[in-house]
């Protein structure tokens, strides 16, 4: 089921985003319920960072994503985020559940800066860092 939202950035902050140390931030897979949720183990700070808005979905592969006009983008998530079967839990920012729309913090990424740490079934060309 392919969801559809198109991501926009608030204050005309579009694109790429740098990270501070993100070669360094370690990141854990949980495969529970069919589903594959990717979170960092510590809290990170982005050098630049807007409100994104994308639908909550899962790639054909299995991999927790946000959706924007017919594409998935793999999602990293902040630690202690966790897969509740229909839904995932953000600590301090609630439950969302898949289909639905979401705003919150974060910036697009280059995958090649995670290449080495997502699972192979979280292949992308870019994700989308959740803070």
């Amino acid at each position: 089921m392919k969801h559809v939202a198109r991501f926009f950035a608030i204050a005309g902050l579009v694109g790429l985003a740098g990270c501070a140390a993100l070669g360094a931030d370690p990141l854990a897979v949980d495969s529970g319920h069919d589903r594959t949720l990717v979170t960092f183990t510590a809290p990170i700070a982005l050098d630049t960072e807007s409100t994104i808005h994308g639908t909550l979905t899962v790639t054909d592969s299995g991999c927790v994503a946000l959706a924007s006009d017919g594409t998935s983008r793999v999602a990293v998530f902040p630690p202690g985020t966790v897969l509740t079967g229909d839904a995932i839990a953000i600590p301090e920012l609630g439950k969302y559940l898949f289909g639905e729309d979401l705003s919150l913090r974060g910036a697009f990424e280059d995958a090649e800066n995670y290449r080495d740490r997502l699972p192979a079934n979280c292949d992308s060309d870019e994700v989308v860092v959740v803070v």
